[in-house]
């Protein structure tokens, strides 16, 4: 009956060398708001920039999130390893805008991790409207 024990502890303990172990993060985006509005959406997506913003994976559910009349917002458990890329609209009774000026969690070229306080910064695109993006860490 030992035996049966350790060979059940030594399974066990294997499968731990087999899982992927996955970290997150959280993104908090914020932006100028107008009271014309009855809300906005916050659109998402991983990989590369511009629409489509179809991405997956946050707590709050797929693109687009309706975060309601709130002008800042936390999207959370987003990967780790990857760039994301934003873009809010606004929407009332006539109808939904266009997409805003992008927001990213990439890293602008030439700026290391150590110059932005060891933390991606999240790069704001040209464009009209103020629309900031700050990432918080986990």
């Amino acid at each position: 009956m030992k035996f049966f024990w350790i060979f059940i502890s030594l399974v066990v303990a294997s499968l731990f060398c087999f899982l992927e172990i996955g970290y997150s993060r959280d993104v908090t985006l914020a932006w100028d708001s107008d009271s014309a509005v009855d809300g906005y959406k916050l659109y998402y997506k991983a990989g590369s920039s511009g629409p489509p913003y179809n991405g997956t994976g946050a707590a709050e559910g797929d693109s687009p999130v309706d975060v309601g009349w709130f002008s800042e917002f936390t999207l959370r458990a987003l990967s780790d390893g990857e760039d994301y890329y934003f873009a809010v609209t606004a929407y009332n009774s006539e109808g939904e805008s266009g997409y805003s000026n992008e927001a990213t969690t990439a890293r602008p070229v030439g700026v290391s991790s150590a110059e932005a306080g060891g933390v991606e910064p999240a790069g704001v695109d040209a464009g009209s409207g103020c629309f900031i993006s700050t990432m918080l860490p986990r």
